[in-house]
């Protein structure tokens, strides 16, 4: 189907090769893996990743006030989730794991699958907008 085709390529084709680069931007929620800590150096030393305060900070904001915090906040707390990591850690790479399997049910009527298109769309949208004030900066370096 139409619809299966493009779940297809924007759920294993874009985030293949986004996996390339290390920096895949949105690792769905009911199917991806955080580190919760990482070791760093030796003698048991251990780094917070997604327990991270800025992370938890920032994904645990209660005030969505603007257009933009509702967009990233309540239409993809998943891709956001993937954005404050990727914010926070630049140097860390967030991969897709092609063998990995997941199941999904696909919206059956246009209204529902143009709704979640939508959703999709903002979200992306303003995901790519916060992971790009962190670009600017280092454009510069």
């Amino acid at each position: 189907s139409l619809t299966g085709s493009r779940y297809f390529i924007s759920h294993h084709q874009a985030k293949s090769f986004k996996s390339v680069f290390g920096g895949v931007t949105c690792l769905p929620g009911c199917f991806c893996m955080y580190r919760i800590k990482a070791p760093k150096g030796g003698q048991n030393y251990w780094v917070p990743i997604l327990a991270n305060p800025d992370v938890v900070e920032h994904y645990s904001e209660n005030v969505v006030d603007t257009l933009h915090k509702k967009n990233l906040l309540l239409l993809g707390e998943d891709r956001y989730l993937s954005t404050l990591m990727l914010k926070t850690f630049p140097k860390r790479t967030q991969v897709f794991v092609p063998q990995a399997v997941c199941k999904t049910t696909v919206p059956d009527e246009i209204k529902v699958l143009l709704s979640q298109w939508r959703r999709w769309i903002n979200s992306t949208d303003h995901n790519l907008m916060e992971l790009d004030l962190v670009m600017i900066p280092l454009r510069h370096l």
